[in-house]
């Protein structure tokens, strides 16, 4: 298994851990939350914009800290870059990740938290972007959409199952002769159930670039929201593009990612709990 990154830093043990007795604590715990104090779930989400903070861990034992990155991985995108001691039992982690760029696609990493020598452990699942459950992919890569035309998505197999999503796609416009406007409107709708979060509608309309190429700049993602009664194995996403004043928009990548529900608080696991 090939291992990108490994980042291994041992914390020593201090007598300030245990000034009382000498004796192991029946329940030892890890606990981790994020800079503003809220704990973390045992997948922590990194914005997909990347970002430079840190996590506060409290421990009963002096722990080693790992980080390795998910075999498939070809880069590496996330480093810690300081691991401090603020006090008896309690420690710093400083890190730093890339952005995700025009992608939503998953990518991850496993930081592990130990104390071997008394079996207590809590491991950390990072992660940033989310896992594709629907995706459309056009013959010849991409698909061209004539002012007054539009395109229906086929069966969203699987959406029902699904309560948040990001609807991501790359779209551009072809810059007309002249000059004229810099965006050119594109309509989004959703069919079959579901709507648009922000806006508590089920159409949504994306000024779309002009650009000769697809990059960074072309790449939309619109929220879409299900409380559990709307999805349906019938919904369909439609793209239109307005008759007057429009350019041809070139539109490909269409994608659907799951916004996964909060999970519980990271906790420890000792021997005594088994």
């Amino acid at each position: 298994m090939r291992l990108s990154q490994t980042v291994v830093l041992a914390l020593a043990a201090t007598p300030l851990l245990f000034s009382c007795t000498k004796e192991k604590p029946l329940h030892q715990r890890i606990s981790v939350t994020a800079a503003d104090g809220s704990a973390l779930s045992e997948v922590v989400y990194i914005p997909l914009e990347g970002a430079s903070s840190f996590w506060n861990v409290q421990s009963d034992e002096a722990i080693d800290i790992f980080y390795k990155e998910a075999a498939v991985e070809t880069s590496s995108w996330f480093h810690i870059t300081e691991v401090s001691q603020t006090a008896a039992g309690e420690y710093k982690i400083s890190y730093t990740a890339q952005p995700r760029g025009n992608t939503l696609e998953k990518r991850s990493g496993t930081l592990s938290l130990v104390s071997p020598e008394h079996y207590l452990g809590a491991f950390l699942s990072v992660r940033q972007g989310y896992d594709k459950v629907w995706g459309h992919a056009f013959s010849g890569g991409e698909m061209s959409l004539l002012p007054g035309s539009s395109w229906t998505s086929g069966t969203m197999d699987g959406i029902s199952a699904v309560k948040e999503a990001w609807l991501a796609f790359s779209a551009r416009a072809d810059e007309l002769p002249g000059g004229g406007a810099a965006t050119f409107p594109l309509e989004v709708t959703l069919t079959g159930g579901g709507y648009f979060k922000d806006i508590n509608r089920t159409s949504y309309q994306v000024d779309i670039q002009t650009a000769s190429q697809f990059g960074a700049d072309n790449f939309y993602k619109l929220h879409i929201f299900n409380d559990g009664k709307v999805f349906s194995s019938e919904s369909r996403i439609i793209f239109s593009v307005p008759a007057e004043k429009s350019s041809v928009i070139r539109l490909r990548d269409v994608s659907l990612y799951e916004i996964p529900v909060k999970g519980s608080g990271i906790t420890g696991i000792s021997d005594s709990d088994e």
